[in-house]
């Protein structure tokens, strides 16, 4: 970290640059916030294509009250009723599309939240192992982390056992296994 001088008399410590961005998180932040976009607008279609729905019908029903002892009246009016209750049922198909949306932009949102977290985990596990003097424990620690990062990790008992043996002892070996014959 660098400082800064100002009027020669003051310390002040310069800003940290901003890490770069890594390409994964921004192309699944743009993902995420387009997915957002189109459940939004879908959304929005909904509420406009039920209100719509819900006018028309109104319209018939004013339609059938207005004339109700003509035949091309009553036809028109139903008609006009039956054209509402299709435009809402539009909107009600989009409203549950923008809902299924919504759920799966969730479920993908806690998914890229947890693999970024494992991400940022697994690179303060490592800063931290580079940290450690010993080289026997430091390659000890690396190994368990890769094996764990790969789905192996060993259980507790072994990893007491194995992986970290007590003081005195040696690091068990894997023997080979003998040719078939």
């Amino acid at each position: 970290m660098q400082n800064v001088f100002i009027n020669s008399h003051a310390l002040v410590p310069a800003p940290a640059p901003a890490p770069a961005e890594d390409p994964r998180q921004k192309f699944l932040s743009d993902f995420l916030r387009q997915a957002l976009s189109q459940g939004e607008t879908t959304f929005r279609l909904s509420v406009i294509f039920m209100s719509a729905g819900a006018i028309v019908l109104l319209c018939g029903g004013v339609l059938a009250l207005m004339r109700h002892g003509a035949s091309a009246g009553t036809a028109a009016a139903l008609m006009t009723s039956l054209g509402g209750v299709l435009i809402g049922t539009c909107g009600g198909a989009f409203a549950v599309h923008a809902n299924r949306s919504r759920k799966h932009l969730t479920a993908q949102a806690e998914r890229v939240s947890e693999e970024l977290r494992a991400d940022l985990t697994r690179e303060q596990v490592l800063a931290l192992i580079d940290r450690i003097d010993d080289p026997v424990a430091r390659d000890r620690l690396r190994s368990f982390s890769a094996m764990q990062s790969l789905g192996l990790a060993p259980t507790p008992d072994e990893v007491t056992n194995r992986v970290f043996p007590s003081a005195g002892s040696t690091a068990p070996e894997i023997e080979p296994t003998p040719p078939a014959s």
